[in-house]
């Protein structure tokens, strides 16, 4: 039997938010279930709310960092994607999210892949080049997901219940 890659998804925080726990990373939770229903070792690596100084303290080492990333939040982005290079210089760092499809050629080298658009079926694709040790393109797309039921639900068990309920989001003032 062979030894699957591993993949840590990573959510920067995002530091223009008052409150930036108040959303769940729904976009990283559908790929950590999708990916974990075909059978990869993933985890999810939540650094909202975190200060850059305790990054390298908390990233892994993995084969394959998937990082989600705002236009706001891609500095912070780069940051761990340096970081995440460090804990494995060989491992694979692809940035993902709305600033990756909005800007994907303006994206900094430290990714070495850009996955464009809906990331599913399109991440999917790329773990399975590296598995094989294709070595596949800087970008990945794919048409847009017609049938949303065919996805697994995300996988909020891979986080703990503040990353993905926020007491704030249903009060005002207390």
């Amino acid at each position: 039997m062979t030894t699957r890659i591993t993949i840590e998804f990573l959510v920067p925080p995002d530091p223009f938010l008052d409150d930036d726990m108040r959303n769940p990373p729904l976009g990283v939770l559908y790929l950590a279930a999708v990916v974990r229903q075909e059978g990869y070792p993933v985890k999810i690596t939540d650094l909202r709310s975190r200060k850059p100084e305790e990054f390298s303290n908390l990233i892994g080492e993995s084969d394959v960092y998937g990082v989600t990333s705002t236009s706001p939040e891609y500095p912070m982005a780069l940051e761990i994607a340096r970081i995440a290079k460090t804990k494995n210089p060989g491992g694979c760092v692809v940035l993902g999210g709305i600033h990756a499809t909005s800007v994907p050629n303006s994206i900094d080298p430290v990714f070495d892949r850009v996955v464009v658009g809906e990331g599913e079926e399109s991440f999917l694709r790329l773990l399975k080049d590296r598995e094989a040790g294709r070595p596949g393109s800087r970008f990945y797309r794919s048409a847009p997901i017609h049938d949303l039921n065919a996805l697994p639900y995300p996988a909020r068990d891979m986080l703990p219940f503040d990353s993905i309920f926020s007491r704030n989001a249903f009060s005002v003032g207390g």
